[in-house]
């Protein structure tokens, strides 16, 4: 069993939770690690290459770090972003692979 305590966006006690687990939510949240292992590898991987994190995985991490504080209205508008900076990602890739410049894509 899981407890867990709800803090609205100022801080204040609003209640709290008991789960059992696994945790099951409407949301799509990965609440739940089948092989710490592999992750492990996997993070070990990136970090020997130095390969960057983009913007829009970074701002997801962060609105779900903000959501599991209580922070809701700046998690939507953080997850919101995120959106936006992968949707714009997206749509420059496929200029490129259309043969645009970067600077051709960029505009």
């Amino acid at each position: 069993m899981n407890k867990f305590d709800l803090f609205d966006d100022n801080g204040k006690n609003v209640g709290g939770q008991i789960h059992g687990q696994p945790i099951l939510t409407m949301f799509n949240f990965p609440n739940e690690i089948k092989n710490q292992d592999i992750k492990k590898n996997e993070i070990e991987s990136c970090l020997d290459s130095q390969e960057k994190v983009s913007v829009h995985d970074a701002l997801y991490l962060d609105s779900l770090h903000g959501f599991s504080q209580g922070g809701f209205n700046k998690s939507v508008m953080v997850i919101n972003t995120a959106l936006e900076s992968a949707t714009t990602e997206y749509l420059f890739q496929r200029l490129i692979k259309k043969g645009q410049s970067k600077e051709e894509s960029k505009k």
